[in-house]
């Protein structure tokens, strides 16, 4: 009997050696567990500040893409017009040449009108001088053909 005493302490020894082993393990992995599961909700915390950081990120860059294509736009309606205002300066500076030109032929007509006419005047001025003293002839002429005509019929 003594070994069935003995077999039960050892027994009983062992049971109680395993529920401390196993009471160990429980303890040992439910803090391990709750490790796990605090630093599980810091990465969940962690992720969400991730996709928070994203969408203000990408928010951000869809305000910038939407910014740079109107400036795109803007840039390419402003090279338009300064082609079409290029192309208007271009034409109007030909205008200007051919009108410069015109404005100078003009000028010369005009100068070369004013040259003839200072001629013509000074010609009608002297025709008229001669007709003036052609007609003072013609009338001293006449004067005499009358005198001589009335010294005749008194003869």
């Amino acid at each position: 009997m003594v070994m069935k005493k003995n077999v039960n302490s050892i027994l009983l020894l062992t049971v109680l050696v395993l529920v401390f082993v196993f009471v160990g393990f429980t303890v040992f992995y439910q803090l391990a567990f709750d490790n796990v599961i605090t630093e599980y909700n810091d990465k969940i915390a962690q992720l969400d500040k991730v996709q928070q950081d994203l969408a203000t990120h990408q928010s951000l860059l869809e305000q910038t893409e939407y910014e740079l294509e109107v400036k795109s736009d803007k840039e390419e309606d402003l090279s338009s017009k300064f082609g079409d205002i290029k192309d208007e300066r271009d034409s109007l500076a030909t205008d200007k040449s051919k009108l410069e030109s015109e404005l100078s032929r003009v000028k010369s007509e005009l100068t070369d009108t004013n040259a003839d006419l200072v001629q013509t005047k000074f010609t009608l001025s002297t025709t008229l001088q001669d007709l003036n003293k052609v007609e003072t002839k013609y009338s001293i002429c006449r004067d005499e053909l009358n005198d001589c005509e009335d010294q005749l019929e008194g003869s």
